[in-house]
């Protein structure tokens, strides 16, 4: 089976955490908390629901846009992506990507800027 997802990009980050006022912990950035919701509700429309929730080892990869040719890091979008797909009931757990390819799009800003997802299991 292949289930494919396009996402917008997380923030960076720089952007996803946030000093709590007086505690000195950090937490969640407002920006952060509203790409979480985009992102899930993003994977809900996209989701085929005839597909149950994958519970057993698969392949990943991401294709990444960037929208200009700041310098970024590879892994950034990496770990908020994985956890959103879990979040949205695609996998059971992250821990089950026995793969992962993490790929840069050449052309900057051209088509879908954001991450597009392939699993395969």
């Amino acid at each position: 089976m292949r289930l494919s997802f396009t996402l917008p990009l997380p923030p960076t980050s720089n952007h996803r955490l946030i000093p709590a006022k007086g505690s000195g912990r950090l937490i969640t950035s407002p920006k952060m908390r509203e790409w979480k919701k985009e992102a899930e509700d993003t994977l809900f429309r996209q989701r085929d629901w005839g597909n149950p929730t994958i519970t057993g080892r698969v392949a990943v990869t991401l294709v990444i846009t960037w929208p200009d040719r700041r310098k970024r890091d590879i892994d950034g979008p990496v770990k908020p992506v994985l956890d959103a797909l879990v979040k949205a009931g695609i996998l059971k757990d992250d821990s089950l990507i026995k793969e992962l390819a993490v790929i840069v799009e050449d052309e900057i800003g051209e088509g879908v800027v954001g991450i597009e997802i392939d699993i395969i299991d």
